[in-house]
Order: C-alpha cells, then sequence, then structure tokens
C-alpha cells in the first residue's frame, strides 16, 4: 500500500501515520520529495542574470533555467542537477544525493525549493537536508 503525506515535520508525518494505521503493519517509509521555503529580506530582480549566473557558475551542481509560462512571469525557475555526491557527504552520513532540485524565486525574495531524494523515513530527516537548503537561499541572496 502507498500513502503519500505532506506535512511540515517528520513528527507529524510520524503522528498522522501512528493514527492511520497500525505502525506494526508498516515495512518500509520512504521520502521522494522535501520542499523548503524560504524570503529574502529585499526583492530579487527577475530579468537580471545574476542568480542565474551564480547557480550555473557553482561547482556543486549542474543548472539550468526553466522555461516560464505567461502563468510564471512574476517566478525564475532554476533546475539544479548532478549534485556532487563528494559535496554531499559533508554535509551529513545520511544525507542521500538529490537527484534534483528545483528553485522557483519570486520577484518579492520568495525562494521555493523541491529536492527530489530517495531516502528512507526517520525522525528529523528534513533538518538533515537543511545545510543543501540554505547553500542555494545564500547563493540566492548573494546575487541578488
Amino acid at each position: 500500500m502507498t500513502i503519500f503525506k505532506a506535512a511540515r515535520s517528520s513528527r507529524a508525518v510520524r503522528v498522522a501515520l501512528n493514527c492511520a494505521v497500525n505502525p506494526d503493519s508498516v515495512a518500509r517509509i520512504d521520502v521522494y520529495m522535501l520542499v523548503a521555503s524560504a524570503r529574502l529580506a529585499h526583492p530579487v530582480c527577475l530579468q537580471c542574470g545574476t542568480v542565474d549566473a551564480a547557480m550555473m557558475c557553482d561547482p556543486r551542481w549542474e543548472a539550468h533555467s526553466v522555461v516560464k509560462t505567461e502563468d510564471e512571469g512574476n517566478t525564475k525557475s532554476i533546475q539544479l542537477r548532478q549534485i556532487d555526491a563528494e559535496w554531499i557527504k559533508t554535509i551529513g552520513t545520511h544525507v542521500c544525493v538529490p537527484t534534483n532540485i528545483l528553485v522557483n524565486v519570486t520577484k518579492n525574495g520568495a525562494i521555493n525549493m523541491f529536492m527530489s531524494v530517495a531516502d528512507s523515513f526517520r525522525d528529523g530527516v528534513e533538518d538533515e537536508y537543511r545545510p543543501i537548503y540554505q547553500t542555494i537561499v545564500d547563493i540566492v541572496h548573494n546575487a541578488s
């Protein structure tokens, strides 16, 4: 059986699952996506290429600008792939290499990040990936 559950923390997921199913009947829980949001204290010029350039020049991943539709005029999207496994090892022993990360930056300074991973569920799993998200936020902040 597959259950998809979104929550703000691994603790909230565990509580919801324990209410929904008998914990003894669960063989494995996997994490497929982690989502994080941040807000800069200043707006971001989306037409300026400095954020794109900063992401693309970083050696820890391969970055590509995502083509926008008309509805996404207030958002800049950058796809990060081929994340450096050696860098990920320095972050933590339990952290898996993400397959890709979609970074959406709005003109108001909001940053939404969608990280695709193949990891096992455990308490605090979202905190283990925080350094990756913080690195992205720092790059966007410094480039805008």
